[in-house]
C-alpha cells in the first residue's frame, strides 16, 4: 500500500497533462474555425 499515493499522484499528473493538451488543441481549432469563418462567410 505503500507505491499507492505516488502511482496516484502519476496517475492525477497524466490527467491534468492529458486535460490541458485537449483544452490547448480546442482552442487552436476553434482558432482556425473562427478564422475561417471570419474570411469566407462574415465576408
Amino acid at each position: 500500500m505503500a507505491d499507492q499515493p505516488p502511482d496516484d499522484r502519476s496517475r492525477k499528473l497524466q490527467m491534468r497533462t492529458l486535460y490541458i493538451a485537449g483544452a490547448a488543441l480546442a482552442i487552436s481549432v476553434g482558432h482556425v474555425v473562427y478564422a475561417f469563418l471570419r474570411d469566407h462567410v462574415f465576408d
